[in-house]
């Protein structure tokens, strides 16, 4: 997932005011490797990043909506 993502935002060669407008969400659909662990650094590096778990999901849509 971790160069996926980040060959994904390098690709896209993004400035600031267009990072204000993407933004990729990353579930947590409770893995038992390091999935979990590599999401939270690529949503500290990265700002257009947001984990999210399964049950925010809805409420994230719905303000966005």
């Amino acid at each position: 997932i971790e160069g996926v993502v980040r060959d994904f935002i390098l690709k896209m060669g993004l400035d600031a005011t267009e990072e204000k407008i993407l933004q990729i969400l990353l579930l947590d659909l409770g893995s038992g490797d390091k999935t979990l662990k590599i999401m939270e650094h690529l949503h500290q590096d990265y700002s257009v990043i947001k984990l999210l778990k399964p049950e925010d999901l809805p409420g994230y849509l719905k303000k966005r909506i």
